[in-house]
């Protein structure tokens, strides 16, 4: 297949379905499409198997879980790898490079997957193979129509990274690294989120409804809680009418109002403060919050709860040798709403990271 690979290229160029290899006037260049309709091709499936370079997710159902010297590989199941692209490497072929209609099969067939395999098993496989379908998308150009197909693929990718930052939050898996996995997942979400306004800011010039768009604005907003992105402005002055009104994104801009308000640093009183918190918590267990705008609220919660840690601090520290009130009036009990958490447990575990005993 490797010594092939040559014949294929020429084949390739000389039907204009790929640039030659060098320089090249623009005016010459190709338009390149994605022509692989397998979630990964036959020269990658060997290859692969040849140097056992496998997921245990692309083995067989019996054996994926076992030791890796024991799984069996299932090229059903193999999906392209990420690679990246660097100086030297071999350009690779159109016929590598799959179609949008393959790219959004691949996706379908990895996040069905979830259900029965689980977010901890599946993670690091989708996470990579996710990537690769975006960059297939954006090496292969769109035929008319197919502009539909890469928003979804983009938009799932979207709804994957926002489940994957709230089920790997409590993982305690070796394989995780919850300050560089955790980051990097915030990095794709952002990477896709740049694909997608680029591509909703085109069909609004082609005067095409992009039909979920006001989902995506609504987690677009919510995560700029926690990333500093001023995205109110955006969204209540450049959007047409109709998003502006929607339920959704009203939603979405109530609760950047009330976590802003919660952790601004301007002065107010305890008592207003504490209002704000509430509100906030309020707003996020609301039935008009779906499961994945709470995932991206989720983001800032630590951040909400330093700040009222903070506060706490704050205001029951000495001052002109007087207490202003018995720090013993906050029972684990009582804290559990300012703090947004579910059962004492949870409060006492948070409070201790950050030197507070009970």
């Amino acid at each position: 297949l490797r010594n092939d690979r040559p014949r294929q290229r020429a084949e390739l160029i000389r039907k204009r379905l790929m640039d030659p290899d060098g320089q090249m006037k623009f005016e010459d260049r190709v338009e390149k499409y994605g022509l692989c309709t397998d979630m990964c091709s036959e020269f990658e499936r060997v290859r692969r198997i040849v140097e056992m370079d496998l997921k245990a997710a692309e083995c067989t159902p019996e054996t994926q879980r076992l030791r890796r010297n024991d799984r069996i590989p299932d090229e059903s199941r193999m999906v392209k790898a990420h690679t990246r692209s660097a100086a030297g490497t071999e350009n690779e072929l159109m016929t590598d490079v799959r179609t949008p209609d393959t790219c959004l099969r691949t996706l379908k067939h990895m996040f069905q997957r979830l259900d029965t395999d689980g977010m901890e098993f599946l993670y690091s496989f989708i996470w990579d193979r996710s990537r690769s379908v975006r960059k297939d998308l954006s090496v292969g150009a769109l035929r008319p129509g197919q502009g539909a197909i890469y928003l979804q693929c983009v938009e799932m990718c979207v709804r994957f990274h926002l489940l994957s930052l709230h089920h790997m939050a409590k993982s305690k898996s070796g394989d995780y690294n919850h300050t560089v996995d955790h980051g990097n997942d915030i990095e794709q979400l952002r990477n896709c989120y740049t694909s997608l306004r680029h591509h909703y800011s085109d069909d609004l010039t082609r005067k095409v409804e992009s039909p979920n768009r006001a989902e995506f604005i609504a987690y677009d907003i919510i995560v700029g809680l926690r990333y500093g992105d001023r995205m109110l402005e955006y969204t209540t002055q450049m959007l047409e009418s109709h998003y502006q009104n929607n339920k959704r994104i009203q939603t979405a801009l109530a609760i950047v109002r009330a976590g802003e308000t919660a952790t601004s640093m301007e002065k107010a009183t305890f008592t207003a403060k504490r209002q704000n918190w509430i509100e906030f918590w309020r707003l996020v267990k609301s039935h008009s919050v779906s499961y994945l705008m709470a995932c991206a609220a989720e983001l800032s919660f630590n951040n909400i709860r330093q700040h009222v840690l903070n506060t706490l601090r704050m205001a029951y520290r000495p001052r002109n040798n007087r207490q202003r009130a018995a720090p013993d009036d906050w029972t684990l009990e009582k804290l559990m709403e300012p703090l947004g958490f579910d059962n004492p447990k949870q409060v006492k575990d948070f409070c201790k990271v950050y030197g507070f005993d009970f």
